[in-house]
């Protein structure tokens, strides 16, 4: 292991790690595996959204897409599906859509299976894709998706709640972009409130 002079940076040589990782495999409780997990997980904090966090969450985002994956392989679902979510929400706020799909797809399955396909956790990662999908002009996957997540936060949240108002906002601006016109967009939002 190798760490850079003047920069966060460090490496692990290609063999070294490929030799780690099996000796690991016959680790039933993956006990390295997870710690490995939190230690990441402990470190990938700030808002991947906020371009002033990009400095710490950047060096570490490698390291935080290998082993989630890894922990995912043998079925650790949290925090791995959390470390997916961030780093593919960074992707996705650099514009970076195709890394950041299926970090945040996975993200989605992992935590459906975990909490169940009406949990508001679930519904933020539905609506994010929802938004990744009309980002990439495919307004005809995403529509069902901002729906579903717009229905999900009314039930478990309320319609007042923040969320269920950020969702809606997004809905309607979906609809917009589709051509959908206000008379429409108003029947469509009374059809799921009421």
């Amino acid at each position: 292991m190798t760490r850079a002079a003047n920069t966060p940076y460090f490496s692990v040589h290609r063999l070294v790690q490929e030799v780690t990782r099996r000796g690991q495999r016959d680790d039933p409780t993956h006990s390295l595996l997870a710690e490995a997990l939190n230690w990441v997980n402990d470190a990938f904090v700030g808002d991947p959204l906020d371009v002033r966090n990009w400095p710490i969450l950047d060096p570490l985002a490698p390291h935080a897409r290998t082993v989630a994956a890894y922990a995912d392989e043998v079925g650790i679902p949290d925090p791995s599906a959390r470390l997916l979510t961030v780093v593919g929400a960074l992707l996705f706020q650099k514009a970076l859509y195709a890394g950041a799909e299926p970090l945040m797809r996975r993200a989605l399955a992992i935590d459906e299976a975990s909490f169940g396909a009406d949990h508001p956790r679930v519904a933020a990662e539905v609506n994010n894709l929802a938004q990744l999908l009309q980002d990439t002009n495919r307004l005809a996957e995403a529509e069902p998706l901002m729906r579903r997540a717009l229905v999900t936060f009314i039930k478990s949240l309320g319609l007042e709640h923040p969320s269920s108002n950020i969702v809606r906002g997004n809905y309607i601006a979906l609809l917009q972009a589709m051509g959908r016109t206000d008379d429409e967009i108003r029947i469509e939002l009374a059809s799921l409130i009421g």
